[in-house]
């Protein structure tokens, strides 16, 4: 999926680990950026560029009809519910999923992707550059060492994340 300045991108899993370099990826090309969290990650997001913001523990589709209808949609949680949701008022859109392998398109005007493939040894080359020189941030919620490593799961899945959750050796 190709994304450019104009482009409206909504993203799912947006304050996690993936979701916080999508953001300012998507940001470097001038692409009008919404995502799906929750309201305790809002600030976080805000702060990391997000332009509107959908609360996905309330009524999504009623939220998404208020905002500019997004073209592109990028998946990094794979909640099927969710995707439901965004079709039922965003229906002209470019899916990618980096998180579940199927997804029926409902209309000729919806495209859908599975990506887990590398980006190749240029792409890392350029994503180590822009963290070395501060174009892109690396998020780090918390720092835990492995003794903990109980407790970090249980932060993954019972908690909302700001970025990523590293163990310590």
């Amino acid at each position: 999926m190709q994304v450019s300045s104009g482009d409206t991108v909504l993203v799912t899993g947006a304050s996690g680990g993936v979701g916080t370099y999508l953001i300012q990826l998507l940001k470097m090309v001038g692409a009008h950026v919404e995502a799906l969290a929750s309201p305790p990650n809002f600030d976080f997001l805000k702060k990391l560029g997000v332009d509107d913001l959908v609360d996905y523990s309330a009524d999504v589709s009623t939220q998404l009809a208020n905002l500019p209808h997004a073209n592109k949609v990028i998946d990094a949680v794979g909640r099927l519910d969710l995707l439901e949701a965004i079709i039922a008022v965003t229906r002209h859109f470019d899916l990618l999923s980096l998180s579940t392998t199927t997804f029926p398109e409902h209309t000729q005007d919806q495209t859908f992707q599975f990506a887990n493939g590398s980006i190749g040894l240029n792409g890392y080359k350029r994503l180590l550059n822009w963290l070395s020189d501060g174009t892109l941030q690396a998020h780090v919620q918390t720092i835990l060492p492995v003794e903990q490593i109980k407790q970090a799961q249980h932060q993954l899945v019972e908690e909302h994340s700001h970025g990523r959750i590293l163990i310590k050796f």
